[in-house]
């Protein structure tokens, strides 16, 4: 077999490598490649492997699960939950209605990557988190977005679904909020059955955490618009006292 040695400009981004015997075109694989504009790239996929591997805190010892939420509340009644953590609380929620002015919570969610070495190609990367209950009503579905958060922030030791008052810099709250991208990565319909599954497609986002550890900020899920429905959703946290109910994180690579 020939080697399999490609090289790409910053143009492409789907490419073709074919395995020849004796001249002769045997199989056709479809590889994706990023690459940074202006840039070209030449790799030898002879003795690549493929690997998959989830990431889930407490489950083979690991431990690199950050996640909260943060929430919108202002009142009235008082008091004003702006400035509120609840980063060891063991349910996240996520809401957007226009029955409570005000009342949005958005989840925020973090893994460490240790075991995936930065030479890897990241082929598909899925956020799973099982729904679990819902706070104030469960009558209707309800779009959830995710987006690449791109600042940083700390998950702190507010406990309670409402979370406490933190000092600055001592937890993320909505008004110490970090930025994220514009662009969603990807969205699911949070319907109204308790313990099912959702999987958010993030292997953009986890693409350019392999290749810059010091970009993983995480993601962040919030409501796609305003609903007139009342009802937050709420999924198992890493902190939830039953392991295989907590957020995991599924990356397939190449290396």
């Amino acid at each position: 077999m020939e080697p399999h040695r490609i090289c790409v400009s910053s143009a492409s981004s789907l490419i073709f490598v074919a395995d020849r015997v004796g001249g002769v075109k045997r199989s056709i694989v479809l590889i994706t490649i990023s690459l940074l504009v202006g840039l070209s790239a030449c790799r030898d996929f002879t003795n690549l492997a493929a690997f998959s591997v989830t990431f889930q805190k407490g489950a083979n010892g690991y431990t690199g699960t950050w996640d909260t939420h943060i929430i919108e509340w202002a009142g009235p009644p008082p008091p004003s939950k702006r400035d509120n953590n609840a980063g060891t609380n063991d349910r996240l929620a996520v809401a957007n209605h226009t029955g409570v002015p005000g009342h949005e919570r958005a989840i925020l969610i973090r893994f460490d990557l240790p075991s995936i070495p930065s030479t890897a190609e990241v082929t598909e990367a899925y956020l799973s988190m099982i729904f679990i209950a819902t706070e104030n009503g469960n009558t209707v579905s309800k779009t959830i977005d995710v987006f690449r958060i791109t600042g940083f922030w700390d998950e702190g030791t507010g406990t309670t679904l409402d979370g406490q008052v933190v000092p600055p810099e001592s937890g993320v709250t909505w008004n110490a909020q970090p930025s994220w991208d514009l662009e969603a990565l990807d969205s699911e319909v949070i319907g109204t059955v308790f313990d099912v599954w959702y999987s958010f497609d993030i292997t953009l986002a986890a693409r350019r955490w392999v290749e810059d550890p010091g970009s993983n900020y995480g993601v962040l899920l919030i409501q796609n618009g305003t609903s007139p429905a009342d009802g937050t959703k709420l999924f198992a946290a890493s902190e939830y006292v039953d392991i295989p109910y907590r957020p995991k994180l599924t990356v397939k690579y190449i290396d």
